[in-house]
C-alpha cells in the first residue's frame, strides 16, 4: 500500500525506527506506529508516529538519530553553538504541530534533561513547521513557530532518577516557550506540488567550570607570579630573570600542549593566551631595562 515519503535534512546522518519491547502478558506499545484510512472520497489518510531518541552517550541502548553539526570555534571556550535538523515531507505529507493549551502544558517537543551529559548546556530550542510550493512561486506558509528557553541546570544532578516531581519535570522538560500559529490555507489539497518542512534548532552553551579551573585560573596565577619580580631589588638580576623565564616557559607549554580543539581560526582561547604571554614578556622586559639603566648610571659615575 502507498505510503507518503519522508526525508531527513543534510544534518541527519542515520535514522532508524525504535520499538519498545512488549510487556509480558500484553501487547505493549510501539514507538513507531503507522495507521491508514481510506476515505469514501478516495483520499488515503496516513498517520505516522515516530519517537526519535537523541543521545550522545555511548552506553545508551537506544540511539536512533545521529546529528552532524559543524561548530564555530571562533569564541572557544566562550562559544555558543546551534544545531538544527529538518524533516521534509512531500506528496501530501504534513507536520501539523499543535500549540499547547497554556504555559504549563508540554509543547510538541519535550526533552529528557536527565540524559544530557556533555560539556555543553542545552539552553534553548526552536521548532518550525512550514509548507511551501516546490517551484517557490509562493511564500512559505509557517503553520507553527515556537521558541523555548531552557533553564534546567539542576536536572544534571538528577541523572538516573526514577521518582519524584522534579524527576518527572526533568524527564519531560519543555522550558518557557512562546508559540505563533498561522491558519493559512493550502492552495492544493492533494499536496502533490508542496513540500512540508519540520525544523528543530537546538541551542547550546559551553560549560565554563572546567575551563576556569584548567585554563583561566592557572594562567592568571602564572602572570601574577611574574609580577613578583617588581618587588625584588633591581640588582637581583639572576632571580628576576629566572622568575620571568620560568613563567614564560610555563605559559608556552600550556598553550602548546593543551587538549583544545584545533582550527584555522583565531579563537578566544588564543587571544587570552597571547595576552598572558605579552604581560609576562613585558615584565621580563622591565627587568632588562631596569638593569640597563642602573648599569649606565654606574658607568657615568
Amino acid at each position: 500500500m502507498w505510503a507518503p515519503p519522508l526525508a531527513f535534512g543534510t544534518a541527519v546522518r542515520r535514522a532508524a525506527d525504535v520499538s519498545k519491547k512488549k510487556k509480558s502478558g500484553g501487547r505493549g506499545r510501539s514507538d513507531h506506529d503507522i495507521s491508514m484510512w481510506l476515505h469514501p472520497s478516495g483520499i488515503l489518510l496516513h498517520r505516522l508516529t515516530r519517537t526519535l531518541y537523541l543521545s550522545c552517550v555511548p552506553s545508551m541502548a537506544r540511539r536512533t538519530l545521529y546529528l552532524s553539526c559543524v561548530p564555530s570555534m571562533a569564541r572557544y571556550p566562550l562559544d555558543q553553538q546551534e544545531c538544527n535538523f529538518k524533516l521534509h515531507g512531500y506528496s501530501g505529507l504534513y507536520f501539523p504541530l499543535h500549540r499547547p493549551k497554556n504555559a504549563r502544558s508540554p509543547g510538541p517537543v519535550t526533552t529528557d534533561m536527565t540524559a544530557v551529559v556533555s560539556q555543553f548546556e542545552l539552553t534553548g530550542l526552536s521548532v518550525y513547521s512550514s509548507v511551501q510550493q516546490i517551484d517557490n512561486t509562493e511564500a512559505a506558509c509557517h503553520l507553527l513557530t515556537g521558541k523555548c528557553a531552557y533553564n534546567a541546570e539542576y536536572c544534571t544532578d538528577m541523572r538516573g532518577c526514577s521518582h519524584g516531581n522534579e524527576c518527572a519535570v526533568c524527564k519531560t522538560y519543555f522550558g518557557s516557550c512562546q508559540y505563533e500559529s498561522n491558519d493559512c490555507r493550502k492552495s492544493n489539497t492533494s499536496g502533490l506540488t508542496q513540500v512540508s518542512t519540520l525544523e528543530v534548532r537546538l541551542q547550546f552553551s559551553r560549560r565554563l567550570q572546567s575551563h576556569v579551573l584548567v585554563t583561566f585560573l592557572p594562567t592568571t596565577s602564572v602572570v601574577m607570579t611574574s609580577w613578583l619580580g617588581f618587588w625584588l631589588h633591581p640588582q637581583e638580576v639572576n632571580g628576576r630573570v629566572s622568575l620571568g623565564i620560568s613563567t614564560l616557559l610555563s605559559l608556552i607549554i600550556k598553550s602548546s600542549y593543551g587538549a583544545n580543539p584545533q582550527t584555522h581560526l583565531v579563537r578566544a582561547y588564543d587571544v587570552w593566551m597571547s595576552g598572558c604571554l605579552a604581560m609576562v614578556m613585558l615584565a621580563l622586559l622591565e627587568t632588562v631595562l631596569a638593569n640597563f639603566i642602573l648599569s649606565e648610571g654606574k658607568m657615568l659615575c
